[in-house]
């Protein structure tokens, strides 16, 4: 669902995406 909604979303927000699965990618390991 994440990554269909990620798609969705404009390039704009392309920045905060990558940011937001940096962040989450940190948390997760």
């Amino acid at each position: 669902l994440q990554q269909k909604s990620l798609k969705l979303k404009p390039k704009p927000n392309l920045r905060q995406l990558k940011k937001h699965r940096q962040k989450n990618l940190r948390m997760r390991s």
